[in-house]
């Protein structure tokens, strides 16, 4: 007897397992619309930084211009000064050079250079400590008298977006620069405008700058007047020979 003979293929299908079902899966509406926005924002938040950025850029370079122009000279201006100085307005004079020890009388007040010498400094930071410098510097000493019968005296700092009011040079012409330890320190003996100089007393003060070079044979210390609310610039003449060390 012959066994019976199965079919090829099975006329019922079985049923697909769970795992084997196609699963589509779409965001809503709502959430698309939500991560088009993050994403937006994120977008303009780099753009806007780096448009940030290039505004800062360009106003600090038009102050820095207006500064220029406006402390500066202008060409043609220079070239009509050249051609005819006569014709626009006097050539300013040489200021007078004091040396060190002399005293301008300006009104209200008085400045004296009293010594200028090289050594290590003392500066004091904002928490009241005192450290040394790790090199010298050269100080110049003043003294600063009121001699108003009423008006308190104040020194005044040098505004950081023009010259500053003590500006120091060599008989070569060399530039040197001014000494700073920080926002938050001052040289020991410094003044720093929070101080009143009451009429008919005085006050020191201190003023660093760099080392000029060996060579040097003297130096022209400038000071702006507006340091003390006046007008004007006086110079002082520094021989090398008379700065202690």
């Amino acid at each position: 007897m012959k066994a019976p003979v199965q079919p090829a293929f099975d006329p019922q299908p079985k049923p697909k397992s769970p795992l084997s079902v196609k699963r589509t899966f779409s965001l809503p509406q709502w959430a698309i619309i939500a991560v088009a926005a993050i994403a937006t924002l994120i977008l303009g938040y780099f753009i806007g930084r780096e448009h940030l950025k290039y505004q800062m850029r360009s106003t600090l370079s038009e102050v820095a211009e207006a500064f220029s122009e406006g402390f500066g000279s202008d060409d043609s201006t220079s070239a009509t000064l050249e051609r005819h100085p006569s014709a626009t307005e006097a050539v300013d004079e040489p200021l007078p050079q004091l040396l060190i020890g002399k005293t301008h009388q300006a009104d209200g007040f008085a400045i004296t250079l009293k010594d200028a010498k090289i050594a290590v400094s003392k500066v004091k930071d904002l928490m009241g400590d005192i450290r040394t410098s790790k090199t010298p510097d050269l100080a110049f000493s003043f003294t600063f008298a009121n001699t108003d019968e009423r008006r308190i005296l104040r020194f005044r700092e040098g505004n950081p977006f023009m010259k500053g009011h003590f500006r120091l040079r060599d008989d070569v012409d060399n530039v040197i620069r001014g000494v700073n330890y920080g926002i938050t320190a001052n040289p020991v003996g410094s003044l720093t405008g929070s101080e009143d100089i009451a009429p008919g007393t005085y006050a020191s003060h201190i003023e660093l700058f760099a080392v000029p070079p060996p060579k040097t044979e003297f130096l022209i210390l400038t000071i702006n007047l507006a340091c003390l609310g006046g007008d004007g610039e006086i110079e002082y003449k520094i021989p090398a020979s008379s700065i202690a060390r």
